[in-house]
């Protein structure tokens, strides 16, 4: 993996999602690009669910 430094994957995530989600603290700051590049594969990419019905999972999950 590419190996950028936290602030700029950091700057990436509030970029692409509006904010940087609190569970980004926990992740190492050698992991982090890393973690990233999946969370952006996983759930922004297309899938077999379609990112509609996977937002709406996320949405209940947090009710």
């Amino acid at each position: 993996m590419a190996g950028r430094g936290r602030s700029e994957v950091e700057a990436e995530i509030k970029e692409t999602l509006g904010l940087v989600p609190h569970f980004i603290a926990g992740i190492p700051d050698d992991l982090l690009d890393y973690e990233w590049e999946i969370f952006k594969k996983i759930e922004l990419g297309e899938t077999l669910i379609p990112n509609k019905y996977k937002e709406l999972i996320g949405i209940a999950l947090q009710l």
